[in-house]
């Protein structure tokens, strides 16, 4: 969740929005695994994918540059 803060005079939050879903993020003893970048523009997450994924392996590749 996100809200924008104003602290000059007097404090002001806005309302809570969504940042972004993340409901796959994988928890250990109740801890969520993340960081945030430092100029907190991005998040990397531990997520679990639950689909299968094709992975092509290609031998002997340089034989083709021929």
């Amino acid at each position: 969740m996100s809200v924008e803060v104003n602290a000059d005079e007097a404090f002001y939050a806005s309302a809570p929005r969504l940042l972004f879903s993340a409901t796959n993020i994988k928890t250990y003893k109740n801890r969520f695994h993340y960081a945030v970048a430092r100029d907190g523009k991005r998040f990397l997450t531990n997520i679990s994918e639950s689909r299968l994924s094709t992975v092509t392996i290609v031998t002997n590749w340089t034989a083709t540059l021929e």
